[in-house]
């Protein structure tokens, strides 16, 4: 089947904005710095509201203040320290003429002293503390340590008062350590988050494909990477309205409508980490009505869902703990329509091969085992043309395999879409064919990061593709 021509590489060029992918922050730690934020800017209100009672009594502040009688109830002249100590000694203690003490006791002199230190002390540490929590919380870091490092270095502020105000040391000197401590892992956590962010290739956003007028191609270098977005907006709108062509998405000046529909098609794109920004981006470009999907609440209305690239394990355990583990099995059990790129792909499969220690949450769905990391680290990323789903034509398009998992095994019920012959396994072992493209009926899944987008239409009407074997 020959694939029509188009100008699509002309409309889409100034529409496709390419965004590093990020890890949105946890509502665990987000709800623990704030709380921290609101803890500590009352606990510094408090400490300047007591050095204010301890000046009052240690005589430190402006002589105007005296008129602040409510804030004053030793009756202690105000004169900004400085005191004719001789003066004051012929006069009475007790009861001055004017109703004043003029000369502050030494006991409160010293605690004046050491109330301007602790709030000195807090205005040089709580600043820096709150600074690196909040770097740390939106840097993507580990959303554990980041956790534990808030609540440890609020509590060790709050000691550190406590400590210095009754004399405790070397208590206090311990306390203070402790508070610097977690400040320092707050800043490793926040290089360690970003680490992970993506890098943007220095190459223009869009370029016209060498070897196919059909495609655009998307130059970046992720390590959570766009997949082929303009698929799933084709497959989903399909399976949707149930069995039939895959063609129900057509491209019209380079603006995708839905035809035969008389509502837009709501996508939804799960959104705890990796590239779900640019998956939502492209899926907007052909007409659907992308969302983020964060919560259980958020896949009510939703025609269909998306599982983007980016680290499985760490979607996993952000879906755990926002409790979407059950809710997109269900969404699974209840046969709606599903792609998943990369890591999705790992999620929908039914095992994992190389999780990490103690296995990751899988969603399931796909009778598929998966190997994870298949073609290795990042540094072994590479691009290669591979032939195309059926319906596509001869024609290959090109891959593009970051950090990419691999099937390597597939259930009776499974389509296989498209394969890499010859892979080059991480571990050493003889090269093999893989699996990189899969589906059943209403889930469907992709290893690679597959910056060739497709569009297998006319410039001003809708190819119609045959439809699978499953269809």
């Amino acid at each position: 089947m020959e694939r029509p021509t188009n100008n699509l590489q002309h409309h889409l060029t100034p529409k496709i904005s390419i965004l590093p992918s990020r890890a949105m922050p946890s509502p665990l730690d987000t709800k623990v710095l704030i709380g921290a934020t609101g803890i500590l800017c009352i606990k510094l209100y408090v400490t300047l509201m007591i050095q204010g009672g301890k000046r009052f009594a240690a005589g430190t502040r402006p002589p105007e203040d005296q008129m602040l009688k409510m804030f004053n109830p030793s009756k202690q002249r105000q004169t900004f320290g400085v005191v004719d100590h001789a003066a004051a000694a012929k006069k009475s203690e007790d009861k001055p003429a004017s109703g004043l003490r003029e000369k502050p006791t030494d006991r409160a002199v010293e605690d004046d002293i050491r109330w301007e230190r602790i709030v000195r002390n807090d205005l040089e540490n709580i600043p820096i503390g709150l600074l690196t929590a909040w770097a740390a919380v939106n840097s993507g870091g580990n959303v554990v340590v980041n956790t534990g490092a808030i609540a440890a270095f609020t509590l060790f502020r709050v000691l550190h008062t406590y400590a210095y105000a009754k004399q405790l040391q070397p208590h206090r000197g311990y306390i203070w350590f402790g508070g610097v401590l977690s400040v320092v892992t707050l800043v490793g956590n926040s290089f360690y988050g970003l680490s992970k962010f993506n890098a943007i290739d220095a190459a223009p956003p869009v370029t016209k494909a060498a070897e196919s007028p059909t495609a655009v191609e998307l130059h970046r270098e992720p390590i959570e990477s766009v997949g082929g977005v303009v698929g799933p907006a084709q497959w989903l709108a399909n399976q949707m309205r149930g069995p039939g062509p895959l063609g129900n998405l057509g491209i019209i000046h380079g603006r995708g409508q839905f035809e035969n529909s008389h509502e837009m098609v709501k996508i939804g794109v799960l959104a705890l980490q990796g590239a779900f920004e640019e998956h939502i981006a492209m899926l907007r470009q052909v007409g659907a009505d992308a969302v983020e999907v964060r919560l259980p609440a958020e896949l009510d209305g939703l025609d269909a869902l998306v599982f983007p690239g980016g680290e499985s394990t760490a979607i996993a355990k952000v879906a755990e703990r926002w409790g979407m583990i059950e809710p997109l099995k269900q969404w699974v059990h209840d046969k709606k329509p599903i792609w998943g790129t990369c890591a999705g792909m790992i999620l929908l499969a039914h095992s994992a091969r190389h999780a990490k220690q103690g296995g990751q949450a899988l969603i399931g769905g796909l009778d598929v085992e998966v190997s994870r990391n298949f073609f290795g680290a990042q540094i072994r990323s590479f691009e290669q043309n591979i032939q195309g789903p059926p319906g596509y034509g001869d024609e290959p398009y090109n891959a593009v395999f970051i950090r990419a998992p691999a099937i390597v095994s597939v259930g009776e019920d499974i389509q296989v879409l498209s394969e890499l012959t010859n892979a080059h396994p991480a571990d050493g072992s003889d090269p093999s064919d893989v699996i990189v493209a899969a589906r059943k009926v209403r889930i469907s899944a992709q290893s690679t990061a597959c910056l060739i987008v497709l569009f297998p239409t006319g410039q001003h009407s809708c190819d119609r593709i045959p439809p699978g074997a499953d269809d």
